[in-house]
């Protein structure tokens, strides 16, 4: 899932890609997409990208869920995030190992272990304000936690668990974009990201 214009932006398992309508508080289909296990918006290229469980990065339109195929890197992803720079960023369920991801080839680059053992359902989200990837990951010893992917020492420091070690599936920090290559956003003080539940 990604943040795009103040509104949330997914995909659910098998291909259907959704938004959440903050004005009238409920989800909506657009229209069948791509599986992805992830999804990244690069805010100075307005564009979204995809990414499938094999590897396969593609690029995203938002008004229909069409994919436009740019190729295939390693297999066993699992999430992905970009920063404000426009780099893409995926973890690597095989390997437990997380690295970049090459916007115009999908090739994949390792940057280094992620410290655990991840499985499962998981996603991860770019901090607009501050440039900081956070990732809902699940680790099988210790369950759903929040990790930093951080882009400048290749770590992956802890920001602590989730209640009840819950497995996060869709991830996205709301921001208000400023706009321009490299631009920053807006969040609340003290806020890392929140999850939209809709009330039945």
């Amino acid at each position: 899932a990604d943040w795009v214009d103040g509104e949330y932006y997914g995909c659910i398992y098998g291909g259907t890609l959704v938004h959440f309508d903050m004005d009238n508080n409920s989800w909506e289909t657009i229209g069948s997409t791509g599986d992805f296990v992830g999804m990244a918006y690069v805010n100075s290229e307005a564009t979204m990208y995809g990414l499938d469980f094999n590897g396969g990065l593609y690029t995203v339109d938002l008004e229909t869920g069409a994919t436009t195929s740019i190729g295939t890197g390693a297999a066993n992803m699992i999430t992905m995030a970009c920063d404000n720079d426009g780099n893409l960023y995926a973890v690597d369920l095989g390997t437990d190992t997380w690295g970049s991801i090459d916007k115009e080839t999908g090739a994949w680059t390792t940057i280094g272990a992620i410290g655990f053992d991840c499985s499962y359902a998981q996603d991860a989200g770019l901090d607009r304000a501050t440039n900081t990837i956070f990732w809902a990951a699940y680790d099988v010893s210790a369950g759903g936690k929040l990790c930093i992917l951080d882009t400048e020492t290749g770590s992956v420091p802890l920001v602590g668990g989730f209640p009840n070690g819950a497995e996060i599936a869709g991830f996205a920090v709301p921001s208000s974009y400023g706009g321009g290559p490299g631009g920053g956003g807006e969040v609340p003080a003290g806020l890392l990201a929140f999850n939209v539940y809709q009330d039945d």
